[in-house]
């Protein structure tokens, strides 16, 4: 019995079986691997014909000279971000390390909304606060 069984592991089809199975093998580490590292790079390609999801170079110059910490924020409800704003502002928090957001609910926390308010006329849910040094 233990014969047979090792002379099953000599046969043609064990071995074409065996070099099959290392070769899936050895692709599906491969895809694992290359979708780490393609995670890792955080690669991002702006394929709209007028640059909508691209910064300009005025626009990088100005990330590049933020040295000193700046702080967005959004006034709005969580959630009810404005779909246009926030791709331009992932692109600035992933440009420069300096720079964070964060989202405001205006009901929730009245006191920081009129802090912003200098001429008291109200700053409306949709607004973008900018804080920094400067």
């Amino acid at each position: 019995m233990i014969k047979n069984i090792t002379a099953s592991f000599k046969t043609r089809h064990f071995k074409y079986g065996g070099y099959a199975t290392l070769l899936t093998l050895a692709v599906a580490v491969a895809v694992v691997l290359a979708n780490l590292v393609i995670g890792r790079l955080s690669l991002q390609f702006d394929l709209t014909s007028q640059g909508f999801f691209s910064l300009s170079p005025e626009t990088m110059q100005v990330l590049n000279a933020v040295k000193t910490p700046v702080k967005f924020y959004g006034i709005w409800q969580p959630g009810g971000e404005n779909r246009e704003v926030m791709p331009v502002i992932n692109l600035y928090l992933y440009e420069n390390r300096n720079i964070s957001f964060e989202v405001v609910d205006p009901d929730r926390n009245p006191g920081f909304v009129s802090g912003y308010d200098r001429d008291g006329n109200g700053i409306s849910t949709g607004s973008l606060i900018v804080q920094g040094e400067k």
